[in-house]
């Protein structure tokens, strides 16, 4: 399965930046429970191939190491993990994580001792529905609102979005 797994996190300055870099490798060196499904150590891999420039820890691009349901626990466990070493400075991070099928996106801040983490999860992918009747393309992750029934502009099919619709989960922290 194709996957990859992005992540920028940008800090104050290169000090700062650096220091978190060495946070962020510690904790992948203690690994996660789900890397026993993986036939290579992917929190290795990973630590490995963060990189800083300037103010900002990156991943290469078409980089991948972890699919979309195990980076998620991974990823909130570093983001949280990184603001608790990192209690006096702020930062912000945005990533996505993709595989073949799905994908999910990472916002989060922190400022001042308080965490806002927002992920969606898009179980059939960022990508736009298409109407399974005409092939009409019917809405974009953007456009989408919750609760509404949406109708096929072209055949005038209603579309059945339960096994797309993206799944938001937001988590606020305080960090003493």
């Amino acid at each position: 399965m194709y996957c990859t797994n992005t992540m920028k996190i940008t800090l104050k300055n290169n000090t700062v930046a650096n220091k978190a870099l060495d946070i962020l490798r510690s904790r992948l060196a203690e690994g996660f429970s789900v890397n026993k499904y993986y036939k290579r150590n992917p929190s290795q891999i990973m630590s490995d191939a963060l990189e800083v420039a300037d103010n900002t820890i990156m991943l290469p691009e078409d980089f991948g190491c972890y699919i979309t349901e195990d980076a998620e626990d991974v990823m909130f466990e570093l983001i949280q993990n990184l603001a608790e070493n990192m209690r006096n400075e702020s930062f912000v991070w945005d990533g996505w994580d993709r595989n073949t099928y799905t994908d999910g996106h990472f916002e989060a801040t922190y400022e001042n001792g308080l965490l806002n983490i927002k992920y969606t999860y898009y179980p059939s992918g960022d990508c736009s529905l298409w109407c399974p009747e005409c092939g009409a393309m019917s809405i974009t992750p953007d456009e989408y609102e919750e609760g509404k029934i949406y109708i096929c502009s072209e055949c005038g099919e209603e579309i059945d979005v339960s096994e797309w619709v993206p799944v938001i989960t937001e988590k606020t922290v305080q960090i003493f």
